[in-house]
């Protein structure tokens, strides 16, 4: 797996696209790279590197370092291809709610699909092994499941 957690695109569509399988800190255009370096925890790090995941893309990096954005402060509105790690970046910006929510946080993934539920659900389940989080999939009509 690439750094950022997506397969390399068809297109780039104007997106730099690392060739390397792990980032180092200089090449995000000043930014850290480094999964590490955005406020989750040791286990959510770990999880995230057994799916091989250990750092972000620069564009990735970029986004979150605007201002505001890591804080909560600021929305985010991002375009990439399909599989370009988009959804890295929303999950950063929700962990990191949640750990600073406490065990009471709460949050809302929204996908566009009943098929998506499932599988962001068995992703989430991956990454939040060992944490206090808990991951429960809704879909349309079918509720809970």
């Amino acid at each position: 797996r690439r750094p950022g957690g997506g397969r390399r695109p068809k297109s780039t569509s104007g997106m730099p696209q690392p060739t390397n399988q792990t980032a180092r800190p200089e090449e995000g255009a000043g930014h850290d790279l480094r999964l590490a370096s955005y406020g989750l925890n040791d286990q959510l790090v770990a999880n995230y590197a057994t799916l091989g995941i250990t750092a972000l893309h620069a564009w990735q990096a970029e986004a979150l370092a605007l201002d505001g954005v890591l804080e909560g402060g600021r929305a985010l509105v991002y375009v990439a291809p399909t599989s370009g790690g988009k959804s890295l970046v929303a999950e950063v910006l929700l962990l990191r709610r949640l750990l600073a929510g406490g065990a009471q946080a709460k949050a809302l993934f929204l996908v566009p699909y009943k098929a998506d539920v499932a599988q962001k659900g068995v992703r989430l389940r991956k990454v939040l092994r060992g944490t206090h989080m808990r991951v429960a999939d809704y879909a349309g009509p079918l509720g809970a499941y």
